[in-house]
């Protein structure tokens, strides 16, 4: 209490309070301020619930994998709506789509729908094609939200044709050894060599001219690594004209080659 509230109380002949008052007082005072503190600061301010997440990427969250040229990801690719912290968002729908940089081909199925409950997107189905060994970019995408990628370096597919790499030269004196023997290739639809192709290739000749295996030589040869090279084949026209060879692949595939013994 200052000077001026004790000659106060004395001029009005009011007692002085005592020493224990002023403390009972002050601790009365500090009681009251700590109760006010611990009171919830929502009981004077209103503050706004926690808005909830807003979705602005895609995450690859299961990679495609297993890509053998042509057919189906053995691994399907998972795509997950995420806010800017990379947490899940769920709530939202809309459908994914995929789209492979140039050189590749998608086969399947390349969309998928997102599932709302969970935010991700499953894809069924989705495969490349394209050349084996390359690597190329995928990228998913769906209207306002960013993209995301991953790479893929496809393998052959399976065989879907024969390809001549080599084509078969006649000598110009008849019965003779080609000057140059055919070599097969088989290939995946993409064009790739199917290196564990060890299927039989025959060769034969069309009406007019026929084609014999030499000393060493064989008509049927097994593909080593998915090529097939002949030698020691001999070609017979008594006429000089044109003869179709036909390279067949046994059971399903055939490439054909048109030739000509020249007159010797």
């Amino acid at each position: 209490m200052s000077e001026y509230e004790e000659d106060f109380l004395s001029e009005f002949g009011l007692p002085q309070p005592q020493t224990s008052w002023r403390i009972r007082t002050s601790k009365r005072l500090v009681s009251v301020l700590v109760a006010t503190l611990l009171v919830p600061i929502s009981t004077f301010v209103s503050i706004p619930a926690a808005s909830a997440a807003t979705a602005t990427k895609l995450a690859v969250t299961t990679a495609a994998a297993g890509a053998a040229s042509g057919a189906a990801f053995t691994t399907q690719p998972v795509i997950t709506v995420q806010d800017v912290s990379s947490a899940t968002v769920t709530g939202v729908g809309g459908t994914v789509s995929v789209r492979v940089d140039l050189g590749g081909q998608l086969v399947g199925t390349t969309t998928a729908t997102i599932n709302s409950a969970t935010g991700t997107a499953t894809f069924s189905g989705l495969g490349i094609s394209g050349t084996a060994g390359v690597s190329y970019t995928l990228t998913y995408s769906v209207g306002g939200l960013t993209t995301a990628t991953q790479t893929i370096t496809p393998t052959f597919g399976a065989a879907a044709r024969l390809w001549i790499s080599t084509y078969a030269v006649p000598n110009t004196t008849d019965a003779s050894l080609f000057t140059t023997h055919p070599v097969i290739q088989v290939r995946d639809a993409a064009g790739n060599i199917v290196t564990n192709d060890t299927r039989n290739i025959t060769i034969s000749a069309g009406a007019g001219a026929t084609i014999t295996a030499g000393s060493t030589g064989a008509l049927t040869k097994a593909a080593v690594g998915g090529v097939a090279t002949f030698t020691n084949v001999r070609f017979t026209q008594a006429s000089p004209g044109t003869a179709d060879i036909t390279i067949t692949y046994t059971g399903t595939l055939t490439v054909t080659q048109l030739i000509q013994r020249a007159a010797g």
